[in-house]
């Protein structure tokens, strides 16, 4: 019978846990969910799933995906058994309010699926020696994001090939490399200097750290007579370590299978590398930067090369 239950009008809550506004349409006749305000005279959602194109084989208003004995509703984006809400209220709560769609959905993986996590985290990291690469894995699957510092011996432990201030490691960055450079000497006369601030690419010898990355200098560059010049500045390392898909000829093709594989199996959050700023010299008669003169590089393969 109409208006016969327990519930006083100091209660907000209603079905499910979750908030009622009844000051629309009446009593109990509207819930609030966190994506989604819900009718539960029609079983159905006022707007469309923030997911629908996750489930085209859902009406982008039903609750719970029409299952509602056996399923709970996870706050109008998809239906879920009940330990599946246990989950999403937590993660909704270390989301905080202002967390959007993306960011409760990508804590409520992190916290559901913590123990698969682990285990295939730990399959991943079985594939190095290297304790860089294990590091870095344990970085992405923590979803922690932000930046990893890395310190000056880890930063030589990526084993990076040699590089020249004015051209890196990829073949098809030298002319614009080069021609950045070039502009800069050649707006100076001999005998001046100016602060400038360049960009190479370069090639980490461990595989699973750093791979193709950038290596950006700032110092001061002076030109001397007949086209000569110095640099003398820091240079420091920095990356993206992600499995995100990349342009062509930004991986190899080694490197773009791993990162596949990597992308379908190991769920985690990207994070940016940086090196700390590194004292480096170089003139136009040397060939490289003079940090790599007393340097060994090698190349250090995963187990699954």
């Amino acid at each position: 019978m109409p208006g016969r239950h327990a519930n006083t009008g100091d209660y907000r809550y209603g079905f499910q846990g979750q908030e009622m506004d009844d000051e629309i349409k009446g009593e109990g006749n509207s819930v609030n969910y966190k994506y989604r305000m819900h009718d539960p005279r029609v079983g159905r959602f006022f707007s469309r799933d923030p997911l629908a194109a996750k489930y085209p084989h859902y009406s982008p208003y039903s609750f719970s995906g029409n299952k509602v004995i056996h399923r709970v509703e996870l706050e109008g984006l998809e239906d879920a058994k009940f330990d599946m809400q246990i989950d999403w209220n937590t993660a909704l709560k270390l989301a905080g309010d202002d967390a959007t769609t993306g960011q409760v959905v990508e804590k409520y993986n992190q916290i559901h699926y913590s123990g698969t996590n682990q285990i295939k985290t730990e399959l991943f990291k079985s594939q190095f020696d290297h304790y860089l690469p294990k590091k870095f894995i344990d970085k992405y699957s923590s979803y922690e994001g932000g930046t990893l510092h890395l310190t000056a011996q880890e930063a030589l432990d990526t084993n990076p090939y040699s590089v020249a201030i004015y051209q890196g490691k990829s073949d098809k960055k030298w002319a614009k490399e080069k021609e950045n450079f070039l502009n800069e000497v050649n707006s100076l006369k001999a005998g001046e200097s100016k602060k400038v601030t360049l960009s190479v690419s370069g090639k980490s010898g461990t595989q699973g750290t750093l791979g193709q990355f950038t290596i950006n200098f700032e110092g001061i560059l002076t030109r001397g007579d007949n086209n000569e010049w110095s640099f003398e500045g820091t240079m420091q390392f920095y990356d993206k370590w992600d499995f995100d898909k990349k342009d062509k000829g930004k991986r190899t093709s080694g490197s773009e299978t791993a990162t596949d594989v990597g992308r379908l199996f190991l769920p985690g959050k990207g994070f940016e590398i940086l090196s700390p700023k590194i004292k480096v010299k170089q003139t136009s008669k040397d060939q490289n930067v003079d940090w790599w003169d007393d340097k060994e590089i090698k190349e250090v393969k995963s187990n699954a090369a």
